[in-house]
C-alpha cells in the first residue's frame, strides 16, 4: 500500500473529510454519499487511508482534519472491524495487516501526540476497538499502556505483592520515562478503558486492580513528574476508586481483604499529597491554576472513597482536618476577590494571577475555566470536610466553629455575574432555591454540610450566625449614624454589605433547615427577640426599598438604619446594591418560616406575644 499521503485516493478522502463539515447544503450531502461510496468500494483501504491522514502530522494537513480522520475510524470500527460488534454490516472484515497497523499507530504514535485533540480521539478509538480485541488480539495492551505511562514495564500482579501477600501500591521507583504526551495520553486510555469494559473479575483476580494502582503510585509519589501527569493520575485514580465502591467485595473473603489494605494506602497517600501542596501554599502562596487542579482531583478521589469507606479515614481523620481548614481558607482568599470583582475578569487579567494559565490551557482537553475549577475544589472540600466530622468533630468550643463560619460566610457570597443574571431574570434566583438547577455550586456544598450537622454542632452554629448578623447590622447603623452626626451625611463604608448578609442569611436559614434539635436552644440569643429582630429588619429593609429612601436615615427599633445605597457610587452600582437588598429580603423572608418551624414548640409558649407574626 503507497503510503504517500499525496496519493490522489489521500487527497480525494481528505476532500471529502472537509465537505463534510460544510454548511453548504448540497456540498455536504454529496461529500456523504461520496464518502459512503468510497469506504464500501474497500474498507480495509479506506481504514488505511484514515490512518494516514490521522498520523501525517505535516503542516498540510490541519489538527481538525486529522482528528475528524481519527474520529470516523472509531464511529466506523463497530460496522466494520468484527463481527462481534453488534452493528457489523460486512461482508468481510477488515484486512488483519491493517488491524495490526492501526493498533500499533493508535497506540505508539497517536495517543502520544502533542495535540490533546489528538490524543483523545485516539483514546476514544482504542477503547472501541479493545472491546472485541483485547485480550485475544491485543494481549499486550495494557502492559503496554502501563509501560507508556509510568516508563518500565509493568511486570505480572504478583510483583505488586509483598512477602506476606499483602496488597502494596506505595512504589518508589524513580525512572521516569520523557515522553510526556505519551504518558498523558495513556493515562487517558486507561481510565476509559476501565469506565467502557473491566469486569469486575478482571479488576481484582486478574490483577488490573494492583496493576494500575501500583502505576499511579509510582506517578504520584515521583516529584518528577509534572502536575498536568498527576492530575491525569488522579482521574484515573478515581476510575479505580469508583470499582472499588461498587465492586461486590463483602461476600468474597480475598477480595475484601484486598479493598481494606489498598483503601488506607490510598488515604495516606492523598493526605500526604495534600499536606505536601498546602506547605508549599503557605510558604510560597498560590500563582498555579495546574496546582489547584491538582488539589480537585485529590479532593474528588477522597470524596469518592470516604463514600463507602469512611471508616477507613479513621486514622488520618485528624491530620486530614488540619489540612483541609486551612487550605479552605487559602482557597478562599483566592475565591472571594474573583468573584466580588465589579469587573470580568478577563483571561489577561487571570494570567497575572496563575502563571501557568497557558498551560493550563494546552492541558485541557474539555473548556474548563479556572474559575470553575476553583469553584468545584472549594466545594469538594467542604463536601470532604462533611465526611471528616463524621469520624472527629471540631472541639465544640466558640472560636473554632466561628473561624469555620467566617470562612463559610465568605465562600457562600453570591458571585457579582450571578447577582446580575438573578437581576436580569429573578427566576433564575427561583430556581436555585427550589433545588432545580443542575450546576454544581458551593452553596449546595454549604447546605448540605450545615444539614448534617449534628444537634449540639447545629446549636453552635446557629448561635454564631446570629451574633454575626446582628454585629454586622448594628456595627454598621452605629457608625452611620456617627458619620451622620459630624457631616450630615453616610459614606460607603458605612453602609452594610447586603451581599455579606445575605450569606449570613443563606446559612442560617440551611441551619435552620436542620431536622436535628439540640435539647437546649441557643443560649446567645431569646427566640422571641431574634423573631422580632427578624420581623424589625425585614419592615425596615422593604420600607427603604418601597421609599426609594437615599439621602437620610431612618430610626428602627433596633437602632438607625443607614440608607441602602450610597450617592458616591454611579448609578449602575447603585441598581445593584438596591438589587442585593432586594436579595435580603426576599432571603429573610425564605428564612423566618424555617426559624418558627424548628422552634415551635418553644415559640409556642409566647403564645400571642409574637405580634411581629402578625405584622409579616
Amino acid at each position: 500500500m503507497d503510503m504517500d499521503i499525496s496519493n490522489q485516493t489521500h487527497l480525494y478522502l481528505l476532500d471529502l473529510i472537509f465537505k463534510l463539515t460544510s454548511p453548504i447544503n448540497n456540498l455536504r450531502l454529496q461529500a456523504e454519499l461520496d464518502f459512503q461510496s468510497l469506504l464500501q468500494s474497500n474498507p480495509s483501504q479506506f481504514f488505511y487511508n484514515l490512518l494516514q491522514i490521522s498520523t501525517n502530522q505535516s503542516h498540510s494537513i490541519p489538527i481538525e482534519s486529522r482528528q475528524a480522520a481519527l474520529l470516523h475510524i472509531k464511529r466506523l470500527v463497530p460496522n466494520y472491524w468484527s463481527p462481534a460488534f453488534q452493528s457489523y454490516v460486512g461482508p468481510s472484515t477488515i484486512d488483519q495487516n491493517v488491524k495490526s497497523l492501526i493498533r500499533h499507530s493508535l497506540l505508539n504514535q497517536l495517543i502520544g501526540d502533542q495535540d490533546s485533540k489528538i490524543r483523545n480521539s485516539a483514546s476514544y478509538a482504542i477503547v472501541q476497538i479493545a472491546s472485541v480485541d483485547y485480550p485475544d488480539e491485543w494481549p499486550n495492551l495494557l502492559n503496554d499502556l502501563y509501560q507508556g505511562a509510568t516508563g518500565h514495564a509493568n511486570g505480572n500482579a504478583n510483583a505488586n505483592v509483598n512477602a506476606n501477600g499483602n496488597a502494596n501500591i506505595n512504589n518508589n521507583d524513580t525512572s521516569i520515562d520523557q515522553d510526556h504526551s505519551l504518558k498523558l495520553g495513556c493515562l487517558s486510555v486507561l481510565r476509559d478503558l476501565f469506565d467502557d469494559f473491566v469486569s469486575d473479575e478482571q479488576f481484582f483476580e486478574g490483577g488490573i486492580a494492583i496493576s494500575v494502582l501500583q502505576a499511579c503510585g509510582v506517578m504520584l509519589n515521583n516529584e518528577n513528574y509534572q502536575l498536568d501527569i498527576k492530575i491525569e493520575t488522579l482521574t484515573l485514580l478515581k476510575t479505580v476508586a469508583l470499582m472499588l465502591e461498587n465492586a461486590d467485595f463483602y461476600d468474597m473473603p480475598d477480595r475484601k481483604k484486598f479493598v481494606m489494605e489498598v483503601v488506607p494506602q490510598l488515604v495516606e497517600l492523598l493526605c500526604s499529597l495534600l499536606n505536601g501542596l498546602l506547605k508549599q501554599q503557605q510558604q510560597m502562596g498560590c500563582n498555579s491554576i495546574l496546582m489547584i487542579s491538582l488539589k480537585c482531583e485529590i479532593y474528588d478521589v477522597l470524596n469518592t472513597l470516604s463514600n463507602s469507606f469512611i471508616k477507613c479515614f479513621k486514622k488520618n481523620s485528624q491530620d486530614l482536618l488540619n489540612i483541609v481548614l486551612p487550605d479552605l481558607n487559602i482557597m478562599k482568599s483566592i475565591y472571594v476577590p474573583l468573584i466580588t470583582s465589579q469587573q470580568t475578569i478577563t483571561m489577561n487579567q487571570l494570567a497575572l494571577i496563575f502563571n501557568d494559565l497557558p498551560q493550563f490551557e494546552t492541558f485541557q482537553i474539555e473548556r474548563k475555566e479556572p474559575v470553575d475549577v476553583i469553584k468545584k475544589t472549594v466545594s469538594l472540600q467542604i463536601s470532604f470536610l462533611q465526611s471528616l466530622l463524621e469520624l472527629h468533630t471540631l472541639p465544640n468550643d466558640i472560636n473554632s466553629w466561628s473561624e469555620l463560619m467566617a470562612i463559610l460566610i465568605q465562600l457562600s457570597i453570591i458571585p457579582r455575574e450571578t447577582q446580575s443574571d438573578y437581576k436580569d431574570d429573578f427566576n433564575g434566583f427561583v430556581t436555585d432555591e427550589t433545588g432545580l438547577s443542575v450546576d454544581v455550586s458551593i452553596r449546595e456544598s454549604v447546605i448540605e454540610f450545615l444539614n448534617d450537622l449534628n444537634p449540639d454542632e447545629n446549636a453552635i452554629t446557629i448561635g454564631i450566625m446570629a451574633q454575626k448578623l446582628n454585629e454586622i447590622t448594628t456595627a454598621t447603623a452605629a457608625a452611620a449614624a456617627a458619620t451622620a452626626t459630624t457631616t450630615g451625611t453616610t459614606t460607603g463604608k458605612d453602609q452594610p454589605n447586603p451581599i455579606e448578609i445575605e450569606a449570613i442569611l443563606f446559612m442560617l436559614n440551611a441551619c435552620f433547615s436542620n431536622d436535628e434539635v439540640s435539647d437546649t436552644p441557643p443560649t446567645s440569643f431569646q427566640l422571641l427577640d431574634f423573631l422580632n429582630y427578624l420581623m424589625d429588619q425585614i419592615n425596615t429593609i422593604f420600607t427603604q426599598l418601597t421609599t426609594a429612601t437615599t439621602t437620610t436615615t431612618t430610626t428602627s427599633t433596633t437602632g438607625t438604619t443607614p440608607k441602602l445605597n450610597n450617592s458616591n457610587n454611579n448609578d449602575d452600582d447603585n441598581e445593584m446594591t438596591l438589587f442585593a437588598w432586594q436579595l435580603v429580603v426576599a432571603r429573610y423572608i425564605i428564612m423566618v418560616p424555617n426559624f418558627i418551624l424548628k422552634y415551635e414548640s418553644e415559640l409556642k409558649q409566647y403564645g400571642k406575644t409574637t405580634t411581629s407574626i402578625s405584622k409579616f
